[in-house]
Order: C-alpha cells, then structure tokens, then sequence
C-alpha cells in the first residue's frame, strides 16, 4: 500500500506501532530528540500505523502510549492528513481505550472501516510457502 503511493509519487510513511511507541517513550523527556522522531510521521501526507495499539500478551497499551497515540492521532486529525490503520483491535475496542482517539479516528475514516475476522487461512505469513 505505501510502496504503491511512493510509486505514484505520494508522500507517504510506513510506521510500526509496537517498535516506534517504544523509541518515543524513551525519548519523552528529550523534547528535541522526540520532536525530531514523531515529525515525519506528524505531518507526511499519508501515514500507515501497521498494529495499532498492539501490545505485549494483548494487554491494553500503557498511558504513555496512549498519549503518544492521542498527540499523533489528533495532530493529522487537526491538519486532516489522510492516516490508514491495521489493528488487532476494533475500532470500538480502541474507542473504549480512549474515546478520544476512537472518535477521531471513526470521523478521519468517514465509515471507511472494515474488519477482516481472526483467521490464519487469511494471514500470509501463516500461508507464504506453507513450509510451517
């Protein structure tokens, strides 16, 4: 999806949720340091959020995630940049973690919402070479 948007010349970024929430809470106290990680995925025209909120064991993410997420989310939100998000979670389940950001994300996604059930027969990896 953003290597196609790269191609048709879309400024677009590729963020992994579970790697990059643990570089930004590091840094929350380096003010520099953190503003100069979070701006690219701030303010690119599209920004994908690959496992949204995932967390270790499934648990809910923790309040510094939480407001990383409500601090990213609400800033595309405000300079309404386009922001495409795969989750394990529902859009309710990240509504009842705080309605916040469920709320904006439901309005940014204008009923642009699907759900592709748990199934490993869907998952690629389980399915790539079938070597498993």
């Amino acid at each position: 999806a953003v290597a196609d948007l790269l191609k048709r010349g879309v400024p677009a970024r590729y963020m992994i949720w579970r790697e990059e929430v643990v570089r930004l809470r590091a840094l929350v106290n380096d003010h520099a340091e953190y503003a100069r990680i979070i701006k690219p995925y701030e303010d690119v025209k599209v920004l994908y959020i690959d496992d949204f909120f995932k967390a270790p064991g499934g648990k809910d993410p923790t309040d510094g995630d939480i407001n990383i997420a409500y601090n990213l989310i609400n800033h595309r939100y405000n300079k309404r940049l386009k922001t495409i998000i795969s989750s394990e979670r529902s859009l309710m389940d990240i509504t009842r973690i705080d309605e916040a950001i469920g709320s904006r994300i439901a309005q940014m996604a204008q009923g642009m919402t699907g759900v592709i059930g748990r199934d490993p027969g869907k998952n690629f990896r389980m399915t790539e070479g079938k070597s498993c």
